[in-house]
């Protein structure tokens, strides 16, 4: 068998890697779930505890797993959650997401009945319905109820002024209970969907720090695209993708507003003494993130920041030769060799004749006057010979005095 020519083994290579790397797994993970999730948890079980201390929200919460059961779904039992008390949301809403209530064999809602007469395709597709609602009632869709419960409340001024703990947990469930898959907008079913980023910068708002990380965090991949989000996360099929090759497309990456605002989330993170490390490390990898965009031409680069760099370089060289030119001129600027460069170049540049001029005008007339030299050998010297011509004159007149006596 003849073997391929490097050739064809290199167009192989290439259409392979390019299809793959195209596909997207149909069981994408949210890479925020997990932590939101845990966040929500621990705040939860805190809330459990709470609850269990107050006879009121006992009676509340036994009352309403009562009703649930009897009418056979949450929302029945629940009733309008906008009319609820922010203990009774904390109460249900905690119950039904990681409580007691999550285990009772009770759904959300109310079976949607299917039609008899239909014939054995249709009866299939039922099932396959009747399978999703199935999926629908579960702990998922519970977590959905109580995260549009916690959504209401920390919308509110008032509550979330009181209670500032509730924004955070609002937008960690929002998280950890997933997208809505019936969301009209293709945007707000992303995992870096728009609200979630309005919810925790709402509760960053509130003094919340892993709340600001959070949301820079969503922002940093949602605006690296392709080159970020290795799983398409944050992206979306593309209408010409095929049941076995899922092309993945970006339209809501390389938006310089959301590089501005993981900024100014992450900057006053540095202050702080948990967070400063990850906000550092965030804020170097979008630095990368918009060097390579603007190197493979995704972005284009900010005139007024690359002015304001080059200017700031620029005066620091400025000030660096200054400094090592004039420190060493300074020092030695009574030698012989440093002061006739120095009067050269002040004549060169027009500063001597300058000088001379405003001495005239004060009065000094005396300019080409030889500056005294007060260092080095010559001085000495001439400090000796200064002393010595004192002596001799002292010496005179004390001779000179003793002669008239």
């Amino acid at each position: 068998m003849k073997p391929l020519s490097p050739f064809f083994f290199f167009l192989f290579f290439f259409v392979t890697s390019s299809s793959s790397s195209q596909r997207l797994l149909n069981n994408k993970e949210d890479p925020f779930k997990s932590r939101a999730c845990a966040d929500a948890e621990l705040y939860c079980k805190e809330a459990n505890r709470a609850v269990m201390e107050e006879p009121r929200l006992i009676k509340y919460l036994l009352e309403t797993r009562k009703a649930a059961k009897v009418l056979g779904n949450w929302s029945e039992a629940v009733g309008d959650h906008e009319s609820m008390k922010l203990a009774e949301v904390l109460a249900i809403g905690c119950c039904l997401s990681f409580g007691e209530c999550a285990k009772d064999d009770v759904r959300l809602s109310s079976p949607s009945p299917s039609s008899s007469s239909s014939s054995s395709s249709d009866e299939n597709e039922n099932d396959e319905e009747n399978d999703d609602d199935d999926n629908l009632n579960g702990p998922l869709m519970l977590k959905k109820f109580a995260a549009k419960m916690f959504e209401r409340v920390g919308n509110d001024d008032e509550m979330a002024k009181r209670t500032p703990e509730i924004t955070f947990l609002a937008a960690n469930m929002h998280v950890c209970a997933g997208p809505s898959e019936k969301s009209s907008s293709k945007i707000e079913r992303s995992f870096c969907s728009s609200k979630r980023v309005k919810m925790f910068t709402r509760a960053a708002r509130r003094g919340f720090n892993s709340a600001a990380l959070t949301a820079a965090e969503i922002l940093i991949t949602r605006f690296g695209g392709e080159f970020t989000d290795k799983n398409g996360s944050c992206g979306r099929v593309s209408s010409i993708s095929s049941n076995d090759n899922n092309i993945i497309e970006f339209p809501d990456a390389y938006d310089p507003t959301d590089a501005v605002v993981a900024k100014s989330l992450l900057k006053p993170l540095l202050a702080t003494n948990d967070l400063d490390r990850k906000a550092k490390m965030r804020l170097k990898e979008l630095e990368k993130i918009e060097e390579y965009l603007i190197m493979k031409g995704k972005q284009e680069p900010d005139v007024a920041m690359e002015f304001a760099s080059y200017v700031v370089d620029l005066g620091i060289r400025i000030a660096t030769i200054l400094f090592l030119i004039i420190l060493p001129a300074y020092l030695f600027r009574e030698t012989k060799i440093i002061s006739s460069v120095l009067q050269f170049v002040a004549k060169i540049t027009g500063i001597y004749y300058v000088r001379r001029f405003f001495m005239f005008l004060r009065g000094d007339f005396e300019v080409d006057k030889q500056p005294r030299v007060n260092a080095g050998r010559a001085g000495k010297r001439a400090d000796i010979r200064k002393k010595a011509k004192q002596i001799a004159k002292e010496m005179y007149h004390h001779s000179s005095e003793q002669k008239k006596e």
